[in-house]
């Protein structure tokens, strides 16, 4: 089905279903400014029809020289084409569900997600997905060379296997993104994985670690390249590594060529030896009160060595290691952190900054 409109609003409860091949909705066939307006509870579907052939055949394509979503675009077992000539934000929801994600190269069905393409007109022309806007699923979000980049303001969310971004241009996640990784197993497809082809991404923001209930992760299990395969910067903050109900933590560990896994390993084992003691309580004094990752006795994930991750390493103590006795208190005072009250008590802030002075004072 074509829609021809200059100004198109999808609005609240109001559904467009495309199933056909070649759908469009087209509102740049007519002078002056056109829009395609997808607002707050607008739903746009995208469904698989058994007709469609080849690659790049779009289920529905969207041409316009603005479009706007804050609402839900999803795209079921069906490729989606977006063709704009000016930015876009994305403020909605762009949600992806498939089953299908084999390589191009080897001539099956990829599903294509978006192809934001030939813009002609003004300024650089970006694609972003804002600060209330959320891309979610698998599959592949393709944004042409002829577009300037992709900035993630929002929440890009990897669920059951490869969310593929690739362009020519930058990739940018600035601080205020996040990226969830979805784990529930620790098969390829059980867990979501971030990749970016075509140019390196500079990170940051927040890698946030959602684990699916019922499923709890051993010792050493490893989820490879959950973000890759190479970037430049770094995140900001991991939230959620710890795993509920169990001495464990999922920790973000960048290899050499930029990429992030994630692995199994315990909670306050700064130093993976598989034992948490006293030289894991010295590299946490050692970097009280500065910044520093989990190597530096950041178990928490805010990128900072604080009295939260003490208690983490104290509900750890000794785990491993039943032929070293020394008590936790006296293991505090003896690498200069004596002291330091449960989290939530009111001394805590007192107490924290006079164990930092009494650390400074014996160095």
């Amino acid at each position: 089905r074509t829609f021809m409109r200059q100004h198109l609003n999808i609005g609240p409860c109001v559904t467009i279903r495309s199933s056909v091949v070649g759908g469009t909705i087209n509102t740049t066939s007519r002078p002056g400014h056109s829009n395609v307006v997808l607002h707050n509870e607008g739903h746009l579907i995208t469904q698989d029809d058994p007709r469609l052939s080849g690659f790049f055949t779009p289920s529905l394509s969207i041409a316009a020289d603005w479009f706007s979503n804050t609402g839900t675009i999803e795209a079921i077992e069906s490729p989606l084409e977006v063709t704009t000539k000016h930015p876009w934000v994305n403020d909605g929801v762009i949600e992806f569900t498939f089953s299908s994600t084999a390589d191009p190269a080897t001539g099956t069905l990829w599903w294509v997600l978006l192809d934001l393409s030939d813009s002609t007109l003004g300024p650089p022309r970006y694609f972003e997905n804002g600060p209330t806007g959320t891309i979610r699923g698998a599959g592949w979000m393709y944004i042409t060379s002829r577009y300037d980049g992709f900035f993630n303001h929002g929440v890009i969310e990897p669920t059951d296997g490869i969310l593929l971004i690739e362009t020519g241009n930058m990739v940018t996640l600035t601080d205020s993104s996040t990226v969830r990784i979805n784990v529930a197993g620790t098969q390829s497809g059980e867990f979501g994985r971030l990749v970016i082809e075509g140019v390196v991404p500079t990170l940051g923001g927040t890698l946030d670690i959602a684990l699916v209930p019922d499923f709890v992760p051993t010792l050493g299990d490893l989820f490879d390249e959950v973000v890759g395969p190479s970037t430049s910067g770094a995140f900001s903050a991991y939230t959620n590594m710890l795993v509920p109900g169990t001495d464990l933590a999922l920790v973000p560990v960048r290899q050499a060529g930029g990429s992030y896994d994630l692995v199994t390993h315990y909670a306050g084992d700064a130093n993976f030896d598989g034992i948490v003691n006293i030289l894991d309580l010295t590299v946490l004094a050692d970097h009280w009160q500065m910044a520093g990752d989990w190597q530096a006795g950041d178990f928490t994930g805010d990128m900072f060595v604080d009295g939260a991750d003490v208690w983490v390493l104290r509900d750890r103590w000794l785990l491993n290691a039943p032929d070293q006795p020394q008590s936790f208190a006296d293991a505090l005072a003896s690498v200069g952190l004596a002291g330091i009250p449960e989290p939530g008590s009111a001394a805590v802030l007192l107490a924290l900054g006079g164990a930092l002075a009494l650390r400074r004072g014996r160095r």
